[in-house]
């Protein structure tokens, strides 16, 4: 009877049968259990798209493409102009060139630096030793710009000047005669001094020539004259 009593009890049947995640059924006597399985069915709700169609225009530039140039050398030779120089036509800048009807003609002017008078024969050779002759006047160029020259430049008062002048006894006229010159003199020089020489008096006005016959102790003052030469460098 104490036996009896203490029988080990048994489990339920439901007991067993307990599974996770599925609906529990009572279980069978013979202890098989059944399980139904639920498929959990999702519905996805279907979104309807609206698909726009955009219409791009896309321009196409044509691309330029630049050609290279190709320079073909020219068979022509260009020849620049050789520089000009204009050649000096005296032997240095003490000169002064006047143009002639015959070429240059370059003169250049010398004074005593003292107050007295330069006797005719001693310009002549002062001349010749600068390589030049004692100058005679031909142009109107030349009366005006040694009349300039000894009117302002010179720091002694220049009376008169020598000039290369001869006499022609054929036809008693006085001429040009430094070589060069045009041999006709105009005006006549005024004879002061018989057998003198040629001078323009300066002091006494434009182209006032005189025959005078000077020495170092003269009261007649001729204190400067003229030389030059011919250029060699053609008109």
């Amino acid at each position: 009877m104490a036996n009896s009593m203490f029988r080990p009890q048994r489990p339920s049947r439901h007991e067993e049968c307990s599974c996770e995640n599925h609906e529990e059924v009572p279980c069978e006597e013979n202890g098989e259990s059944t399980t139904t399985d639920y498929i959990e069915s999702t519905v996805s709700s279907s979104t309807e798209k609206t698909t726009t169609v955009v219409t791009t225009t896309v321009v196409t530039t044509p691309s330029t493409t630049t050609q290279p140039t190709t320079t073909v050398p020219s068979s022509t030779t260009s020849t620049s102009p050789l520089p000009t120089t204009t050649p000096r036509i005296c032997r240095n800048s003490g000169y002064t060139a006047f143009k002639r009807k015959n070429g240059w003609w370059c003169g250049q002017f010398y004074n005593l630096q003292v107050p007295g008078s330069q006797p005719y024969q001693g310009a002549v050779n002062n001349c010749f030793l600068n390589r030049d002759v004692l100058s005679s006047f031909e142009t109107d160029e030349e009366w005006n710009h040694w009349r300039e020259r000894i009117y302002v430049s010179e720091p002694v008062n220049v009376t008169a000047i020598w000039l290369a002048a001869s006499y022609n006894e054929s036809i008693q006229q006085w001429y040009w005669s430094d070589g060069n010159a045009i041999p006709t003199m105009e005006p006549q020089p005024t004879v002061v001094t018989p057998g003198g020489q040629v001078a323009w008096f300066t002091y006494e006005g434009d182209r006032v020539l005189k025959v005078s016959n000077t020495s170092t102790d003269s009261t007649i003052w001729v204190n400067g004259f003229v030389c030059g030469h011919l250029s060699s460098v053609p008109i």
